[in-house]
């Protein structure tokens, strides 16, 4: 377990997941992402163009987005790489 209290391996068997530092960026059709086990409603991040960014109730100031590029989204506040999985539509 992270010190942001999310879980460091992989999500159930079944999930599709990825490891942006270690895997190549997901078609478009996925158009956001959270961090395995987070609620995409708290935090995920959304593909906009060739950048992604943070979106939710825990996002940065809106006015003040910082653009992410794929190899960043796995990153949680400590800094610890995580799997991330499809939240598009959520």
């Amino acid at each position: 377990m992270c010190r942001c209290h999310l879980p460091l391996g992989p999500p159930e068997a079944s999930t599709a997941c990825w490891w942006p530092s270690r895997s190549p960026e997901p078609d478009t059709t996925v158009q956001a992402v959270a961090l395995a086990g987070q609620d995409p409603g708290f935090l995920r991040t959304e593909r906009r163009g060739r950048y992604w960014f943070t979106a939710g109730a825990a996002a940065a100031h809106p006015d003040h987005p910082q653009p992410k590029g794929w190899g960043e989204v796995g990153r949680c506040w400590n800094g610890a790489e995580h799997a991330v999985v499809d939240v598009t539509g959520q």
